[in-house]
């Protein structure tokens, strides 16, 4: 007598996203051990990145560092980036150096705001450069300054630290003398007594001063003379300047601990700050530690699409923070990218530029390094691994043989898709190639967050395939090469015949 197949069904495989601190364990199977290139679409499905099509033909001598979308008085716009001690801005895939007169930089990581029609760029131990049209070149900008690490263009004044002061321009004028101008001795309010200043934010009517160590919140901004401390917040701070974006409701930056958010905790008038990457959080710090140090640590909010980036150079890689459905417990769904960007900058016009591979560029298409015609690229790879899984407490002793697997996902036109799958807590997968129609899947559509739902005539299908091996758990994966075409992953079916009792 043929013993009765049981079914393992994965809903949404990876819908609560990546999973490392609990990766050993048998978890529900809507989260992930493994989301490699993966972003999410309108309706909470896993689904590949784009990729990166080059904004310009030549190829930078040096990585990009930093990047700005530039507008002056009269409207007009234009991409700026620093690279190579230089400044270029970038028109119509045309590159050309405005470095003017300033002093030579010995690094590139700019920090740029526009303010009252003007760039100005700060970065530590430079003086600060100013931008006064489209069509001009930078220079050293004139009058008292002082050479802070970061600058923030609010409440019609410029604001930058240097070590532990706070320094506050003349009103819609960038100079540091005279006038309405000032400073405050952040040494005096510390929670601490003393910490080292690391980045400024404008938030919910708030100036932000992060410290590595503690968050100074200012009220009154607007009114220098009423300008006084709201609140201090002590062991937790902001370990990179460019980590920090304003996102929705939320104020997103990396601590030491993690990625954290002070607009929930300011909303909910309750501390500690709220630790978006819980589940991710031990790898998140190790690679935070292999080499990325704060400065060269860079970020994005895509508010298109829905998603924050946090590019770890070091470590050479992404981590990704989707926001469009939170889990349950208030974390962001997270995932990984194989390459982490040198640079990142989300422009007006909804177009999330980056420093890719000594190049300019836009976060686009599905190849990486596509070239500026949309020609040639090289492919990436889709990867997704499941949790271990004993298909449930009635048979959670028994040895199951999976026979075979069906996957609901969306076909892609001339990739590779290949099922994965590890028995008892094994490092060692066995593999099923799937075949998909050659058929070009439903685009994405443009809706609130850029990716939305495939179409439904000819946009997913089923592809089945026979399985073996043996053991009492079970993880399933899959792998596709993107190759000029979106891929999204609805279900995963495995149906298993019962074995024996294990242990």
């Amino acid at each position: 007598m043929s013993k009765r197949l049981i079914p393992l069904t994965i809903d949404g495989p990876g819908i609560f996203g990546l999973n490392t601190q609990q990766a050993g364990n048998v978890l529900p199977v809507g989260w992930a051990t493994k989301l490699m290139n993966v972003t999410y679409d309108d309706v909470g499905r896993v689904a590949s990145r784009k990729g990166s099509r080059r904004l310009t033909t030549t190829t930078i001598p040096a990585p990009v560092k930093s990047i700005h979308e530039y507008v002056d008085r009269s409207g007009s716009k234009v991409n700026i980036f620093a690279a190579d001690n230089k400044i270029y801005k970038e028109v119509s895939g045309t590159i050309t150096d405005i470095s003017g007169s300033i002093t030579t930089p010995t690094d590139d990581h700019w920090r740029f705001q526009n303010f009252n029609g003007l760039c100005v760029g700060y970065q530590a131990e430079h003086d600060p450069i100013v931008l006064a049209t489209v069509g001009g070149t930078f220079a050293d900008e004139d009058g008292t300054m002082h050479a802070g690490s970061t600058v923030l263009s609010a409440y019609g004044r410029t604001w930058t630290v240097v070590d532990s002061t706070l320094y506050y321009s003349d009103l819609l004028i960038h100079d540091y003398a005279g006038g309405s101008t000032g400073s405050f001795d952040l040494s005096n309010f510390w929670p601490n007594g003393m910490d080292e200043a690391t980045a400024l934010a404008d938030f919910n009517g708030f100036l932000i001063v992060f410290g590595k160590e503690s968050i100074l919140l200012y009220q009154n901004a607007d009114d220098i003379s009423n300008m006084s401390i709201y609140e201090g917040i002590t062991g937790m701070g902001c370990i990179a300047r460019d980590s920090v974006q304003s996102v929705g409701k939320d104020l997103v930056f990396l601590s030491s601990t993690g990625l954290r958010s002070l607009g929930r905790a300011l909303e909910a008038g309750t501390m500690p700050l709220t630790d978006l990457s819980a589940h991710v959080r031990d790898s998140l710090i190790q690679a935070v530690a292999v080499g990325s140090s704060g400065i060269i640590i860079k970020s994005v909010y895509n508010r298109d699409e829905g998603f924050y980036c946090l590019s770890l150079p070091g470590a050479g890689t992404t981590y990704v923070f989707d926001l469009k459905f939170p889990n349950q417990d208030g974390t962001w769904r997270a995932s990984q990218w194989d390459y982490a960007p040198t640079a990142f900058y989300y422009t007006e016009g909804l177009r999330m530029l980056m420093g890719t591979e000594n190049f300019l560029t836009e976060y686009k298409d599905y190849l990486d390094n596509n070239a500026v015609s949309g020609t040639g690229g090289t492919t990436y790879q889709l990867d997704y691994e499941g949790v271990w899984n004993d298909f449930g407490e009635e048979v959670a002793n028994a040895v199951k043989i999976p026979k075979s697997v069906s996957v609901l996902g969306s076909g892609t036109s001339g990739s590779d898709v290949t099922f994965k799958w590890a028995m008892n807590y094994m490092n060692t997968y066995y593999s099923r190639s799937l075949s998909f129609n050659s058929v070009v899947p439903a685009q994405y559509g443009v809706a609130t967050y850029g990716v939305s739902v495939y179409g439904s005539s000819g946009g997913f299908e089923r592809s089945r395939s026979q399985l073996s091996s043996t053991g009492q758990v079970m993880k399933s994966g899959i792998i596709v090469t993107i190759n000029n075409h979106p891929f999204a992953l609805q279900r995963i079916d495995v149906l298993a015949k019962l074995g024996k009792l294990g242990i």
